[in-house]
């Protein structure tokens, strides 16, 4: 069987007389990949046989039809072309655009197919054999510009009973406390949210995994490398344990009395006691814990049937008017759970009579520090009271004011040396906060109440932080908001328990010049003790990040004018003024008397009138004592409204 390349020579041969010269080969390969030489021979073998066919379909006009052709070839190639340029001068953008490199390989699949090596090459700069050859297997493989989605490669270096051991020792009731309220959550990595309640960790990261090191030493279990016990901390939700300061003293032995009981439940475990029930103890314990804590107060009122919240019933002298018919659970539980541990106690028999001893010590002390901590609370709500009542009912003409003195604060200077930041001298001020209702304002007795809040800071240039530099502040305070606001005339007080404020000399010059002072004094009421946080404590904040922020500005802040300066930098502490106070203590007066009957300390609530001045040791508890006028006058004598302070500007 002839050949096509045989066939076509004999064709040729016919046409053309034997005057084509007959072609040697044919191409085995793209046309576009042939050398310079090879494709220049074919170009010659295909034109003269097209001039032959030419010559063969119009003889004598040969030449004419072949140029014919080769115009209306050319005008198609070169609309073909421009068409083709535009796509692919997109594709050429798009690529150089690119970062990643498998998006390149993906764009360059487009046009890696439709073009030669060395065209691509002169197309785009610094294009590689290499990056062609891999754009065309992308196209081969997945298709022309088709995205690859990336396998994900995990190396597992711990195995998963590795994590199980480490994330149970970091959990066990040693290293992490639960909370009795809130929660955390735990973003996996699949991107589902898990909800776990909130717990607190005893001890740091480094600590934990150096327990856990000692301990897989010890049992000669292999250690997963430290950085990876990290990251398993890290994914673990739970807060980090921090030192306080300044915690109430009767919320903070109250839980100490917990954790004493905790391990004292422990000692009876060894001397005796059933694992099961030591254990139902402690839960609870802390069930008591989370009680008292968070749940307790919100259940407390003033005549409530259950007898446990009801606070007339826990400060009164005297009987309730109502019944109890009532109970709370988790109230009960707490006395059910001291009488378990004390039963416990009484019958266990102990290798030592002096351990017994130590035991029932520390479970009679913690008893009187959980009560003491119950009845606290039970006052703080009574006490908080006396200001919800007040505001409730406050009049247009009427003034609540929340007295505190603040930490007192030490000078700054913008570059400060070694010598100057040694054996600093603290600065007095006081912070006081006026509540009234605005001036126009029509209120509904039925809507809650838009109260208006003006801060007086004193800043004290002589004088001492006891009662008699408090009521000349107090003076100055009456006489500014009496300027400010003219409309008001009565004002209450509320306080901490500050020695400086629970003071006789103190509540019989208020009863004394109550009407002789800018505003009359109706009540002084105290908070409990450990409780006196308020509004001044948020105001004293404010005060000290201003004057951080003047000092950081470059100035100093060494004495009360210059504190001044910086507290009414910049527009001042929006609703604050600031005054500096200088009190003549040669001035101070002193009672000419002591009423004997009367333990000044007893009592929190204090109401002034002409009769005399009525104290409550609890607010609204009981009709009160009333010390007649008498006594009080026989006591002030010397108590006058003499100003002993002066205003420096």
């Amino acid at each position: 069987m002839k050949s096509s390349k045989d066939i076509f020579n004999e064709v040729m041969e016919t046409l053309s007389n034997s005057s084509y010269e007959p072609l040697r080969s044919q191409p085995s390969q793209p046309i576009t990949d042939l050398n310079v030489v090879t494709k220049q021979y074919y170009i010659r073998q295909a034109t003269s046989a097209f001039r032959v066919i030419c010559e063969a379909i119009a003889p004598g006009q040969g030449p004419a039809l072949f140029q014919e052709v080769i115009q209306h070839n050319s005008k198609s190639t070169k609309k073909d072309c421009r068409e083709k340029d535009l796509l692919t001068e997109t594709v050429v953008e798009a690529y150089k655009i690119a970062e990643d490199h498998n998006i390149k390989t993906q764009i360059l699949s487009l046009i890696a197919t439709k073009y030669s090596k060395n065209e691509l090459c002169q197309m785009i700069e610094d294009l590689s054999i290499h990056k062609i050859d891999k754009a065309r297997k992308h196209a081969t493989t997945h298709g022309p510009g088709q995205y690859i989605t990336p396998t994900k490669i995990t190396r597992v270096r711990i195995s998963k009973q590795q994590i199980q051991h480490f994330i149970e020792f970091i959990s066990s009731p040693c290293y992490l406390q639960t909370v009795g309220f809130g929660s955390k959550t735990i973003k996996l990595s699949s991107g589902v949210q898990v909800k776990v309640p909130k717990v607190i960790r005893t001890m740091i990261g480094s600590r934990l995994i150096e327990a856990y090191t000692d301990y897989c030493q010890e049992h000669s279990i292999q250690v997963p490398c430290r950085a990876t016990l990290f990251k398993i901390i890290k994914c673990c939700a739970a807060s980090q344990l921090k030192s306080l300061q300044g915690l109430d003293n009767h919320a903070s032995e109250g839980m100490a009395a917990i954790e004493t009981l905790q391990k004292t439940v422990e000692k009876l475990s060894e001397n005796g006691l059933e694992q099961g029930k030591a254990n139902d103890l402690k839960k609870q314990l802390n069930a008591l814990k989370s009680h008292l804590k968070h749940d307790f107060q919100t259940h407390l009122t003033s005549t409530s049937f259950c007898i446990h919240h009801c606070i007339q019933y826990a400060l009164s002298e005297k009987s309730c008017n109502h019944q109890h018919s009532e109970i709370c659970i988790p109230c009960e539980n707490i006395y059910h759970t001291i009488r378990s541990i004390e039963n416990s106690t009484e019958s266990l028999t102990f290798s030592s009579y002096l351990i017994k001893e130590e035991v029932e010590f520390d479970i009679k002390t913690s008893i009187d520090k959980l009560i003491n901590w119950r009845n606290h609370l039970i006052r703080s709500v009574n006490q908080d009271k006396s200001k919800s009542n007040i505001l409730k009912h406050l009049e247009k003409d009427q003034v609540l004011i929340i007295a505190d003195w603040a930490m007192k604060y030490l000078p700054q200077n913008f570059r400060e040396t070694q010598s100057d930041w040694y054996g600093k001298q603290g600065i007095s001020w006081h912070v006081t906060c006026a509540l009234f209702l605005p001036d126009m304002e029509e209120q509904d007795s039925d809507t809650e109440k838009n109260l208006e809040i003006l801060s007086f800071v004193h800043l004290v240039q002589n004088g001492s932080q006891g009662w008699f530099s408090v009521s000349q502040i107090f003076q100055d305070i009456f006489s500014t908001l009496k300027e400010l606001k003219p409309h008001l005339s009565d004002v209450y007080i509320k306080s901490d328990n500050a020695g400086c404020y629970h003071s006789l000399p103190l509540m019989t010059y208020l009863w004394k010049n109550r009407n002789e002072m800018s505003l009359t004094v109706k009540e002084f009421n105290f908070s409990e003790v450990q409780s006196g946080k308020d509004l001044c404590d948020a105001r004293t904040g404010s005060c000290r990040l201003h004057i951080l922020n003047y000092v950081n500005e470059g100035h100093n802040v060494t004495d009360v004018f210059e504190m001044k300066k910086a507290l009414e930098s910049h527009g001042g502490v929006v609703n604050t003024y600031v005054t500096v106070i200088d009190v003549n203590m040669e001035k101070q007066p002193g009672l000419s008397g002591q009423l004997k009957s009367l333990a000044i300390s007893s009592y929190n609530n204090f109401i002034f009138g002409n009769d005399g001045m009525r104290v409550y040791k609890a607010y609204g508890i009981g009709s009160g004592e009333l010390i007649s006028s008498t006594s009080l006058q026989s006591i002030s004598r010397t108590l006058s409204c003499e100003n002993g302070y002066e205003v420096r500007l």
